[in-house]
């Protein structure tokens, strides 16, 4: 049986499989292994449809992510998915707002925004006792009609239940309620 090495973290494997993968390994970030400890920190390739061309994308895309948002450090609770989509960048929108589907959704959303005016953008999630589960992005974003992905997992994150997004720029703050169904 092949193995592949510790990382990547469980929520960007599940994000390229496009399923929920409990029996993936969910690795703490920091961990030191020693050689006999090691095996307990891989994870077997063909569980779950689980490929090594899935692994190295999904290793690719979380090395990106950790590198771009300077987050080499801390467990993950949800996929960083800091570069946004840009749906259409001649057309400038009116308003700002908010949304994101599916909702209820498992086991992402999208979550879409307009921005009328370029500035930094904050989304983050938080969950019902107002704890922040996740930031999704910190960055200066252009304006125009943006998207990214949320999908939920680590310990705290992955509990059915109510989130909220919440996107803050200089000028605008909005909070909206997503649905997480196992």
């Amino acid at each position: 049986m092949a193995l592949v090495r510790v990382n990547p973290d469980r929520a960007y494997v599940e994000h390229i499989i496009g399923n929920h993968l409990p029996e993936c390994v969910d690795n703490t970030a920091n961990t030191a292994f020693g050689h006999s400890s090691i095996r307990s920190a891989v994870q077997p390739i063909g569980i779950a449809g689980v490929t090594m061309n899935n692994t190295v994308a999904a290793a690719c895309c979380e090395l990106a992510d950790r590198s771009q948002y300077h987050v080499l450090d801390d467990q993950l609770d949800a996929i960083i998915t800091g570069q946004t989509q840009v749906h259409d960048q001649n057309q400038v929108p009116d308003a700002f707002d908010l949304y994101n589907y599916p909702n209820p959704f498992n086991p992402s959303t999208e979550i879409e925004f307009s921005l009328p005016q370029a500035g930094p953008v904050y989304v983050q999630v938080f969950d019902v006792k107002g704890r922040v589960i996740g930031s999704l992005l910190d960055e200066y974003v252009p304006a125009g009609m943006h998207s990214l992905i949320w999908q939920p997992s680590g310990p705290a994150a992955m509990s059915s239940g109510v989130y909220f997004i919440r996107l803050t720029t200089n000028n605008h703050n909005k909070t909206i309620k997503a649905v997480y169904v196992k």
